[in-house]
């Protein structure tokens, strides 16, 4: 027997809820004796609000009570969740009210949708005033509740009033997970808080919680922050000693905290060591590296690192190649500079007009004012349009070459094709 509802959860599992929406408008449409029921509509339903179509969603469920189809908890804590997240919070109110007026208990997950729609908009107030309402129909807050309530106030600074429901929960009988710990202590993390965090982390271990990298990762970033190099260390230790080997966000961080105060040696040092560990390092640590040896003039490193990274298989975005080019061009290497330009390009990284800008500037600060016309042609041929600040560079760097011809040919340029561009030129 053919079983629609079987059949709209296939298709809203393949994120084709828009094609269910569809069979269960024909299905109305048709009559019959096939329709859809409850457990079809918050189906369609919730499938829906997983592909982010939260007004379409809420439209089905209107369309679910014309028909006559009474809604479960199931249904309108879903449609409650889903436009909660979208900030429709008057909306939200009335599917409450809906839900009251059909004796429709609400549940944690209701008002804790309600809680997190209320926190996002900083809506303190509405908060308070949903815990209360919970607390009057019996609704005992759960782990995500309180979750949601310890991250609100560690983000806005409060992690004193953070602390203070922390400590309530597990007076209630609310064991925290390593989830809330990790709130609360990217909290502590946020005010330097080190003495609170270390005592938290004890704690986690006394109530038989590990700490897992999440947890260390944080710690450990807290010291980098404050370039704490030997406390960045011992947590290295620590995490070691607990049976866990530091990941490759945990290298991550240390070997940008040696690389941003110029200890190479040191970096490089822990970025040998986590591939001898077998980790291998993401772009981030790569770039992480390149920079820094680019930062004390070492080009030969820059160059090595680079080419591993490139064998490694690991392709870096525009702005990374911009960052190099950058620099050469400062430095008056701007025949490198199109090097990596070229390479990028032979990569099949497609360049943006911000990598020809920072190639226009470098062979202008040498003089090369003919390669800054061809760089400007290609500009145009492949489509991109030339900003104010390019123009400006061009023309000045004709004129302050005596090649006056050359710069009037660009001002006329603009001056046919580009009026826009002459007028904002002529206001600067």
């Amino acid at each position: 027997m053919f079983s629609p509802t079987l059949f709209f959860s296939s298709l809203c599992n393949e994120k084709r809820s828009q094609e269910a929406l569809e069979l269960i408008h024909i299905m109305v449409d048709h009559g019959g004796s096939c329709q859809p029921n409850v457990v079809s509509y918050n189906t369609v339903v919730d499938g829906l609000l997983k592909e982010g179509e939260a007004g379409k969603a809420y439209s089905l469920f209107s369309e679910m009570l014309r028909q006559g189809i009474s809604p479960d908890v199931v249904t309108c804590s879903s449609i409650i969740a889903g436009i909660c997240k979208v900030h429709a919070m008057d909306k939200a109110e009335q599917v409450l009210q809906q839900m009251l007026d059909r004796g429709i208990l609400p549940n944690v997950a209701t008002y804790t949708s309600l809680i997190h729609g209320y926190y996002s908009l900083g809506q303190c107030e509405e908060v308070d005033r949903v815990l209360k309402e919970m607390s009057r129909n019996g609704v005992q807050p759960n782990i995500v509740t309180y979750n949601i309530q310890i991250d609100y106030l560690c983000k806005s600074g409060r992690c004193a009033e953070a602390r203070k429901i922390f400590d309530s929960m597990i007076s209630l009988g609310q064991k925290p997970t390593v989830t809330t710990y990790s709130i609360l202590l990217h909290g502590y993390a946020i005010e330097k808080s080190f003495h609170h965090m270390h005592c938290l982390i004890d704690l986690m271990v006394e109530n038989s919680i590990a700490p897992d990298h999440f947890v260390y990762n944080i710690l450990i970033s807290a010291y980098a922050k404050e370039e704490m190099v030997s406390e960045v260390l011992h947590i290295f230790t620590k995490m070691r000693q607990q049976g866990l080997n530091p990941n490759v966000a945990s290298y991550g961080v240390i070997i940008n905290l040696l690389s941003s105060i110029g200890r190479m040696d040191d970096a490089m040092s822990k970025f040998n060591q986590m591939i001898t560990e077998g980790l291998a390092p993401n772009i981030i640590v790569f770039s992480t590296v390149i920079s820094g040896f680019y930062s004390c003039g070492a080009w030969e490193r820059v160059h090595e690192i680079f080419s591993e990274m490139l064998n490694r298989g690991i392709y870096p975005a525009t702005v990374f190649f911009n960052i190099i080019m950058d620099h050469l061009c400062k430095e008056g290497r701007v025949m490198e500079a199109q090097d990596i330009f070229d390479l990028m390009v032979h990569m099949g990284v497609k360049p943006v007009v911000h990598n020809y800008k920072t190639l226009i500037h470098g062979y202008w600060s040498v003089s090369k004012m003919d390669e800054v016309s061809k760089l400007l042609d290609n500009v145009v041929l492949i489509g991109m349009e030339p900003d104010v600040v390019t123009y400006n560079t061009l023309i000045d760097g004709y004129s302050k070459n005596g090649r006056i011809d050359d710069a009037l040919v660009v001002f006329r340029e603009m001056m046919a094709g580009r009026l826009s561009l002459l007028l904002s030129l002529l206001l600067l």
